[in-house]
Parts: structure tokens; sequence; C-alpha cells
């Protein structure tokens, strides 16, 4: 990264990262900086941070990514607006953009990019969105406060045409079906873009919902509006195998419909979603082996060999990444399926965290004091599960609390038990019921993941014997203990 108090050339992009992975932050970072057109002055690893780093920065250009811990981009998005009005603001995400590239604009991004794209096709968006973004705001590269150089007798341009009504847009792509219908003989007067995709309405004059909604119409239409109450009526109808819940209103000569998934199929909702998310979490390591991979091509490596040691170094994190997230979709699969794989043997569980935390320097071990302490705290376990359970633990104490994040390991009675503690905010109540439950992420999660691990943690130690069980800590954080059976003597 530059230095941010250098001098830069006005003709160069002052740049800041946001994305909560070092390893693409510094991938990209590399390839900006060999171009002629960006500069980069700042870096962070969540949406806070980035928020502060463009205050202190005062960058042209911000590149945020979405899903990221303590704030995530779209929380950020409206203060780095007020910030920094005139500067280019691009997202860049794993999420496909009909996910969310709407919400990112409303929200005050100038540009959607999807991580997954080669490298230098990323840089070439970027380049694109901040021309045309300088040239609708009227500044120059290196100076949002300084309009861009112009002719002393400049042609007069066209008016730009005014933004859009935030109501309309808010309406055209909510996630819920709207319409709205002509009382007396059921036209489709409009149709908002879920309703197409739900239901395959569209607004137009052979478009009734006498036809297309008859269950509705039946209630609610085709009579003297004195005839009918101004009351909600509520139908379901299936469209390709899909239900739907709908709710139709009068309202003077006009029928409101609303129509959304029904809730018999939420099941299938979390579903999809949970393969939005997966699919979200695959692309970030992908993108950044793929422009690992672009760098280091012969005729393309011109690195230094630190520099190239830290991209090798980079491609085994991504791969270990992708390694755990693989591990625990096979893993969920096979105890959907009751197959799941645990080979048990008797280890020492102190000497096995010990190895396990090496690849995690940031976190502590605590052995609490024990009768007959120098003995082995030994228990049957599968090596491999036991890390996977551990790792999916720290990476939850990570995402979702706050270092110090500390591994208490002990005895009970006829159990051992390892205990994974934070100093983060604490599980509401209201989410505690569903900690364990498969793809489930509490409302307002900001932090990216799969809604896996904790799934996983819990079927691995029920495999195990044991379990796994959560409380708040005594001030602040959380504590997640897995308990499993101690090995008894001989």
């Amino acid at each position: 990264m530059t230095d941010p108090h250098r001098a830069s050339s006005p003709a160069r992009r002052r740049t800041v990262l946001v994305d909560d992975t070092p390893d693409l932050r510094e991938l990209l970072a590399m390839t900006l900086e060999e171009t002629d057109d960006f500069q980069v002055v700042g870096e962070a690893g969540d949406g806070r941070a980035g928020i502060a780093v463009t205050q202190e920065t005062e960058p042209d250009l911000v590149v945020l990514d979405l899903a990221m811990p303590v704030m995530d981009g779209l929380e950020a998005l409206p203060h780095l607006r007020r910030i920094r009005p005139n500067a280019t603001i691009v997202v860049l995400s794993g999420f496909g953009a009909t996910a969310m590239r709407d919400q990112a604009l409303v929200s005050g991004a100038d540009g959607y990019v999807e991580k997954g794209t080669r490298l230098p096709a990323i840089v070439d968006r970027l380049r694109r969105i901040a021309d045309e973004s300088e040239a609708r705001r009227g500044v120059a590269p290196g100076r949002d406060d300084v309009p861009a150089a112009a002719s002393p007798t400049p042609a007069p341009a066209a008016a730009a045409p005014p933004p859009p009504d935030p109501a309309t847009l808010l309406v055209e792509h909510a996630p819920v079906a709207m319409l709205v219908a002509d009382h007396a003989d059921g036209t489709v007067r409009f149709a908002n873009g879920a309703a197409t995709q739900m239901l395959g309405i569209a607004a137009g004059p052979l478009a009734s919902l006498a036809d297309l909604l008859p269950e509705l119409w039946d209630a609610v239409g085709g009579r003297d509006p004195a005839e009918v109450a101004e009351e909600s009526v509520r139908v379901q109808v299936v469209r390709d195998g899909a239900r739907f819940s709908l709710r139709g209103t009068r309202t003077g000569a006009s029928v409101v419909v609303y129509a959304g998934p029904d809730p018999a199929d939420e099941e299938i909702a979390r579903l999809r979603s949970a393969i939005t998310t997966t699919a979200h979490e695959l692309r970030g390591p992908v993108t950044v082996l793929g422009g690992i991979a672009e760098v280091l091509a012969p005729g393309e490596d011109t690195l230094d060999p630190a520099r190239r040691a830290a991209m090798v170094a980079s491609v085994g994190r991504q791969a270990a990444r992708l390694d755990s997230l693989t591990a625990d979709l096979l893993t969920a699969a096979e105890a959907r399926r009751g197959v799941l794989d645990v080979r048990l043997e008797p280890l020492d569980l102190v000497d096995t965290l010990e190895t396990i935390l090496e690849a995690h320097p940031d976190v502590a071990l605590h052995v609490l004091a024990r009768e007959g302490s120098a003995a082995p705290l030994r228990v049957r376990a599968d090596p491999g599960r036991l890390d996977q359970m551990v790792t999916n633990l720290l990476g939850n104490a990570r995402k979702y609390g706050a270092p110090p994040v500390v591994v208490t390991v002990g005895e009970q009675g006829s159990w051992a038990h390892l205990a994974v503690e934070d100093q983060g905010s604490g599980v509401p109540e209201s989410f505690r019921d569903q900690l364990f439950e498969e793809f489930s992420r509490a409302p307002g999660a900001s932090a990216r993941g799969t809604g896996l691990g904790l799934f996983v943690v819990r079927r691995l130690a029920l495999a195990h014997g044991g379990d796994v069980h959560h409380r708040n800590g005594a001030d602040r954080g959380s504590v997640f203990t897995v308990t499993l059976p101690l090995l008894g003597e001989g």
C-alpha cells in the first residue's frame, strides 16, 4: 500500500480498499498500484474501520465488500457517501448482482462488480465506473473538490436526467410482489418486478386478475364496490410448484395485491438463501487464487522474491479456507443422511489442542488445574474432526465476537470439556434456541458465513458421545463448551 501522506499525481485516483479478506486486499492493491490510474492510500477489514480510513485519507475511490464483520457494506455505504459525497464508491462482492446490486445502488454505490471476475476485468470496471461517476459529478481525479477542467467556452451540456424516486425504486425492487388492478374488470395497471418473477404477471390491457388470479378475484373483484368491504382477503396460490400467500384489498376503484412465499415454504427459502451465501463464501477464495494464478503466470511474473513468497502463502491460506468450507458442506450432508464418518482413537486432549492452536497464534490455551495434573487428559476422538470443531468455534468467535479469544480445557466428573470464549456482545436471547440449527444466522448479523459452522460442531460432538452448549459470558461475550467422555482406565 502506498504511503497515504505521500503526494499523489492528480491523474491517479486515491483509493481505499475495504474487505475482510487480507489476501484479496493485498492482491487487488498490488494490481491497482501497477496501473497509472490508482494509488491505494488505505485499507480496512470491516465497514466501521473503512469509514475511519476514509475520513483520514479522503480517497477518490472506495472499493467496498458487503459481507463483513462489525459493520457490513450496506450499513457503511450511507456513511461513506456522507463523508465523501463526490467520491466514487464501488461494491466488490461475492453475492450475485441480481441479489444485491439494486440495494447497493439505492444505498449510495456508483457501481457493482462481482468477485470471481478476472483481475484485469475488475480493474477495467473500476476505471470505467470512476470515469462515469467523475463525469457525472463534474470532478477531477485526485481532487474531488475541484471541477474537472473545462474549455473557456464549454458547449452547453444536456441536462442530466433526474435521479429515480426512492419510493419507486423500493417498490420496483421489493422482495414481495405488488399489483394494482382495476376493481371493475381486473385489468392490471401496475406490477413490480417481483410480481413478474414470482407470479408471471405484468401490467397491460390483456392482463386481468380474473384470468391470472381467479382465486383472489372471486373474493374481491367484479362486484359493485358498495357490496365489497374494504378489508384484506387472503388466499394461497401455486405457481410452478411454489406456494404463495396473497393478500388483496379493495381501495376505492382499485384492488391492491401483495404476495410472497407461503410460510410453509420457509425451509425452501432458507435453503436457497444458504446456497446464495455459500456461493458468496466460495467466490472470495476463488477470486484470490485466480488472481494469483494470473500474476504468477509465465511471462507475467515480475515479483520480487519476498512478494512472490507472500503470494504463495496466500494460496495456502485460501486453499485452507476452501477446504474448511467444503468440509462443513460434506459433514452437514453426511449428518443429514445419518452416515457421519467419525474415526475415534485414544488421544491426549491437551496435546491435541496445542497442535491445533499452532495454526491460531492469536488464541490462548488455558489448562485448568485438576487432580493428577501430570496425567494426560485422555479421550476417544477423531483428531481431524476435533480440529474441525475447534476451527469452527474459533471462526465463529472471530466473526461474531471480539478478541481476545481463549480456549480453556479441563475435566469435570467423567467428562472432558473445552470451552471457546470471546469478548463480543454475546448471542441475543431470541436467537439462542436456533444457534445450532442448520443454515441458521442471527437476524441482522453482518458477518459472512454459511450458517453451518455451529450445526456441524453439534453433530460432530454428538457423534463423539458428547455435546456442545452455549452461555453468555459473565461480563460479556459468548462461551461455547464442547463436552467429550473421558477415556476410562485400562
